[in-house]
């Protein structure tokens, strides 16, 4: 007879490994922009630190945003399923893309996003943490 057993991932461990993915810096940006196009923004804004010794990057669109709810649940691993239907301009397929890219080049992430003029909201991933 068949039994269920927990078998919890490490989420240190999952994420150290989504860091190892093969991104470079290059394709990372070009990942995380992909969710601009998708939110259909007119423009893109990339702010690179003028001192080299500054490990920041800002990518700043004007697409259509998300809800607090929306970002908290684009900030999981595996946000949506890869079966779910999706619309055109929809580049992403798996949830994973905005977390690995970024997190294959930093230690935080940080995203902010507002929806139809409401007020921000904001959330972290910080690999040190976990």
């Amino acid at each position: 007879m068949a039994k269920n057993l927990d078998n919890t991932p490490h989420a240190d461990r999952l994420m150290g490994s989504m860091r190892s993915m093969g991104y470079n810096f290059k394709s990372a940006i070009a990942d995380v922009i992909d969710n601009s196009i998708s939110a259909n923004c007119s423009f893109v804004k990339l702010f690179f630190p003028m001192n080299p010794l500054e490990t920041s990057v800002c990518i700043l669109d004007d697409g259509h945003g998300m809800t607090e709810e929306e970002l908290f649940n684009a900030m999981r691993y595996g946000s949506q399923s890869s079966e779910n239907e999706r619309d055109e301009t929809d580049l992403g397929r798996f949830g994973l893309g905005l977390k690995a890219a970024s997190l294959s080049q930093c230690l935080k992430l940080t995203v902010v996003s507002k929806r139809n003029g409401g007020n921000p909201s904001a959330f972290q991933w910080d690999y040190s943490f976990i």
